[in-house]
């Protein structure tokens, strides 16, 4: 039977308790909480331990300093090093990494959701999109945590936002069924890296995400089109596999083709990125711990901050460090 884990990336605490909720009460539960902070922020770290106490469920806690740019990319990369160095036994090759964004809680179903597309043989689906639904400032304000809880939606959504992630799905669904035909982009059906889920041997294959994107956009379209270029298949679960953007003021992105990202993208590229998990971009120490749900931090431990690993894991991945303190039996 393969495991599902749980890996939550933020810069800020806004909204990150909520998202965490969301995350320790899926149904079945997952194996794994890691959150990856894109910075060293005491607040955000002093959050995650005070959330493994309230919440009862051990917490795998990945910081480094800011390196003066969003490096989501590396970030998200951090998470996955840091569950594998925290938790024993590994990780199989066929267990479920399920992503959020620190802001996106998910429905209690959502990772059974995404891990259903996953792992099937005929198909070889190593990859599982969905989209968020975005709330209003209003319904964040009333979020309803013990609708969460109980495996209800904690606000009311509006029947237009559910026609948009309708819409979502045909067209998700429609670019899957042309893939094969060459009839798409190579980054279609996008993956949006603020929920979706992808089995740690398809990760590793094409070696994570790409760490030389920078600033926002285009990491997760990049990883889609690479895992897709790699022989994963594309399970849809927009509209099933449900999580909740909370509102908060934000800078309006721009258009597609003005973002950071954009000419890392239109460059060359292959399904295997060159700098990634295995090989990361040079950055700052970076700090693995596991909150404990008794208040105690287990076992210091140190990732890869250059591109040297330090040996294989079962899966055939880098895997830093030595072993924590966090042990779990298999469910």
């Amino acid at each position: 039977m393969h495991h599902a884990h749980a890996i939550v990336t933020t810069h800020t605490t806004r909204h990150l308790r909520r998202t965490l909720l969301g995350v320790t009460v899926q149904s079945p539960a997952v194996r794994s909480v890691t959150v990856t902070i894109d910075g060293d922020d005491p607040s955000i770290a002093g959050l995650v331990a005070s959330c493994a106490q309230e919440l009862g469920v051990p917490i795998i806690r990945a910081t480094r300093a800011h390196t003066g740019v969003c490096r989501s990319a590396q970030a998200r990369n951090n998470g996955v090093r840091a569950l594998l160095a925290a938790l024993r036994p590994a990780p199989a090759g066929g267990d479920a990494l399920a992503f959020f964004d620190g802001d996106c809680a998910p429905a209690r179903d959502c990772v059974a959701a995404l891990q259903s597309l996953l792992g099937l043989p005929r198909r070889r689906r190593g990859l599982a999109i969905s989209r968020v639904v975005y709330l209003s400032q209003q319904q964040t304000d009333a979020f309803d945590e013990a609708a969460l809880r109980a495996g209800r939606w904690p606000a009311a959504i509006e029947p237009e936002a559910l026609a948009r992630l309708r819409g979502a799905r045909r067209s998700a669904v429609l670019a899957s069924w042309l893939r094969p035909l060459r009839l798409t982009k190579p980054h279609k059906p996008k993956l949006m890296s603020g929920l979706f889920a992808v089995t740690l041997e398809a990760f590793g294959r094409v070696n994570g995400f790409d760490e030389a994107y920078a600033g926002y956009g285009q990491e997760d379209d990049d990883l889609g089109r690479r895992l897709m270029a790699s022989g994963s298949g594309v399970g849809v679960g927009i509209g099933r596999a449900m999580a909740f953007h909370q509102w908060h003021p934000t800078r309006h992105a721009g258009p597609w083709e003005g973002s950071p990202g954009i000419a890392r993208f239109r460059g060359p590229w292959s399904p295997r990125a060159r700098d990634g998990l295995e090989t990361p971009v040079a950055q700052p120490h970076v700090h693995i711990d596991v909150c404990m749900p008794d208040g105690s931090v287990a076992r210091h431990l140190d990732a890869p901050t250059g591109p040297t690993p330090t040996g294989p894991t079962p899966t055939g991945l880098a895997a830093p460090g030595p072993p924590a303190a966090l042990h779990t039996a298999p469910a």
